[in-house]
C-alpha cells in the first residue's frame, strides 16, 4: 500500500478522479498517480443561441422541399394521402379546439338548438327509491326488508328509518334495479317512488 504522504503528493486537486494512471513528475521516485477528470480541465461549452447559424440540410432533402413547394394544394393533399397509405399512418382524430370566432357563433344558438341540448342533458342515468308510506299491519315485514336491503342497518336502525318517512331506501341505482326494488316494497305492503 502507498503511504498517505505518497498519495498526498499524487493528488492533483479535489476534483481528481480515478480515470487513468500517469506518472507523477513532482517526485523523484516517479510514483504512479491518477489523472484528473477531463471535465475539470475542459472549458465550459457556450450556451446555444436562438440566433444561431441556419441548419444546413443535405442536397436530396433540399430537392424534395423545392419540389413540394411547387405543388398545388390539391397535389399536396394527394401527396399527404399517398404518404399515409405508404407509411401506414392512421388518420389523427380531429381536435376539439374552436377558434374564438366559432365560439361566438356557437354562443348565438337559436332557442330550438338549446332545447335539443337540454333534452340530451336531461337523460337520467341514476335513480333512487323513496319509501313514502306502508300498511301498519305490515310494519314488521317492512322493517325486516329494510334491514336486509340497506347495508349496515340493524333492527333498531331499520325501525327508526321506517318510522321517519318519507326516506330514500337506496340511491344511485340503475333504472331496472330501482324498478325491481320498488316492486319488492309494494309486494310487502309499502308504497314507494322511483326518483
Amino acid at each position: 500500500m502507498l503511504s498517505s504522504r505518497v498519495i498526498g503528493a499524487c493528488r492533483l486537486n479535489s476534483f481528481t478522479c480515478l480515470v487513468r494512471p500517469v506518472l507523477s513528475h513532482s517526485s523523484k521516485s516517479r510514483t504512479r498517480c491518477l489523472s484528473g477528470s477531463a471535465t475539470y480541465f475542459a472549458e465550459s461549452m457556450p450556451l446555444p443561441t436562438l440566433d444561431g447559424p441556419d441548419k444546413v440540410y443535405p442536397a436530396h432533402i433540399e430537392n424534395i422541399v423545392s419540389e413540394i413547394s411547387r405543388l398545388t394544394l390539391l397535389e399536396v393533399a394527394d401527396l399527404n394521402a399517398a404518404l399515409k397509405q405508404r407509411l401506414n399512418i392512421p388518420d389523427a382524430a380531429p381536435m376539439a379546439v374552436m377558434p374564438a370566432g366559432m365560439m361566438m357563433q356557437a354562443g348565438a344558438a337559436t332557442g330550438e338548438d338549446e332545447e335539443e341540448v337540454s333534452a340530451v342533458k336531461d337523460v337520467q342515468t341514476s335513480f333512487s327509491v323513496k319509501l313514502t308510506a306502508f300498511d301498519p299491519s305490515k310494519k314488521v315485514a317492512v322493517i325486516k326488508f329494510i334491514k336486509s336491503c340497506v347495508e349496515g342497518f340493524n333492527l333498531v336502525q331499520a325501525k327508526k328509518f321506517v318510522e321517519a318517512l318519507p326516506a330514500h331506501v337506496k340511491t344511485d341505482l340503475g333504472k331496472d334495479e330501482a324498478a325491481k326494488l320498488k316492486e319488492e316494497l309494494i309486494a310487502i305492503g309499502a308504497e314507494a317512488e322511483v326518483e
